[in-house]
């Protein structure tokens, strides 16, 4: 059954509840009604998610307790991840801004929300989008803005300074669409990201059409160690440090094209302004 239908018909149902004052006869706060409502549209949601074959399907987590059963499709190490990355940023995130772009299902926005983070989150599909506003509805998160977009099409700027930046395993996507928006968004992450990046790829190769893209470099993507350059060059974030994290050496499924001879995993790195030590 499509989730929209689903959808609307726990929404009737909900309706029917409130307006004839149905749920003074269930015993049931009316605020408690509305809570086990939103709780089946995010179940419904992920299962919508963890249904897909494609890159779209469902890899990370919701960290809340009342949702834990709900499993993702593929095991990306969010954990182990968010773990490493909290260990680079302030002891105390209460009031920092914090921008996750490509957030998925927004597993690192809740972990930083919970932890007192103003966190903006852009997210171009839309049924990712869908399931982090139910979770912010549910737990009413008036720290999370979230976002509905083409990061390629999205001008940074625009959104203000923030202190922190996660960018994981998006670059490759949108450099293999166009180049031109991947080197702005390179240069506007420098401009507006005061303290440090959060940057995950892995190694690929692209086609024959994205090398004539950008004949000056045509696979960037190919040594992790030449992108890291080119990153940090591009956002003006000279300091980095790779994290290594428990799944740092899990291959990554339905691949685009590995180049030969070399590693097939992620690899997380954290830039910065100052000298890591």
């Amino acid at each position: 059954m499509n989730s929209n239908l689903i959808y609307r018909i726990l929404n009737k149902i909900n309706h029917i509840l409130t307006n004839f004052h149905i749920y003074k006869y269930l015993l049931i706060p009316r605020v408690q009604i509305n809570k086990i409502f939103i709780d089946y549209k995010i179940r419904v949601q992920a299962i919508e998610l963890r249904s897909l074959t494609n890159r779209y399907r469902m890899y990370q987590p919701i960290p809340f307790p009342e949702f834990s059963d709900i499993k993702e499709s593929r095991n990306r190490g969010c954990a182990s991840r968010w773990r490493v990355i909290k260990k680079c940023m302030d002891s105390d995130l209460n009031g920092l801004k914090i921008i996750d772009l490509g957030s998925a299902e927004g597993y690192f926005s809740f972990q930083l929300i919970k932890e007192g983070a103003d966190v903006v989150a852009i997210e171009y599909d839309k049924r990712k989008i869908n399931l982090m506003k139910l979770i912010k509805l549910r737990y009413n998160l008036q720290n999370m803005k979230i976002l509905n977009g083409d990061l390629s099409k999205f001008s940074l700027l625009s959104l203000g300074k923030f202190d922190y930046c996660i960018y994981l395993n998006i670059h490759q996507h949108i450099y293999k669409r166009d180049v031109v928006s991947a080197v702005r968004i390179l240069k506007e992450l420098g401009q507006i990201c005061k303290k440090g990046i959060f940057f995950e790829t892995r190694p690929v190769r692209f086609h024959s059409y994205v090398e004539a893209m950008n004949p000056e470099n045509p696979q960037p993507f190919i040594k992790i160690d030449q992108m890291l350059d080119v990153v940090k060059n591009g956002t003006g974030l000279l300091y980095s440090k790779e994290l290594f994290y428990m799944e740092y050496n899990k291959e990554p499924m339905h691949t685009q094209s590995i180049p030969e001879n070399t590693e097939n995993i992620y690899r997380l790195f954290y830039l910065s302004r100052n000298e890591i030590i």
